[in-house]
């Protein structure tokens, strides 16, 4: 059991793209909060105060789905989904609440063909045979850490 768990190329993508969401949040954390305090007179359609702080939100939990991920948590697969799931509705509420301009409708088909696909790498990527039996590997190798240290 003293094997050394590496992770698929399915479990690297997924890793990828979980990194460029949660950088994407960032940088609309750091430039809602520059919007807020810099012009905080320009009117928008969405409050940048707002905006900084679900980005913010989003930052923390997909930091949280990065971790879980690349440790190879058994809770990860689930986290993952259901932050990725909550994050498009979020995504598709503000959209459909807020986006009040000519290019909002123009863009919906572009934002659903993103949605669909971010949802489908990371659905694809967890349901993934291989992936699967890695993140079971991987209890199995906690679980037997665990006997290993109350056998000492």
């Amino acid at each position: 059991m003293e094997q050394k768990l590496a992770h698929t190329r399915f479990t690297l993508l997924l890793l990828s793209v979980l990194l460029l969401v949660f950088a994407e949040n960032l940088a609309r954390t750091g430039l809602s909060i520059k919007q807020a305090t810099d012009l905080p007179n320009l009117p928008t359609s969405l409050s940048p105060v707002y905006l900084a702080v679900t980005s913010a939100f989003w930052v923390m939990a997909f930091a949280a789905c990065l971790f879980g991920v690349s440790r190879l948590n058994p809770w990860a697969p689930k986290f993952t989904i259901a932050v990725s799931v909550a994050y498009e509705v979020n995504l598709w509420l503000n959209r459909l609440a807020f986006g009040r301009s000519s290019e909002a409708l123009a863009t919906t088909g572009f934002r659903l063909i993103l949605t669909l696909v971010f949802l489908s790498i990371v659905a694809g990527t967890l349901a993934w045979p291989g992936t699967r039996r890695l993140f079971a590997d991987a209890k199995g190798y906690l679980e037997w850490l665990k006997k290993r240290e109350i056998g000492d």
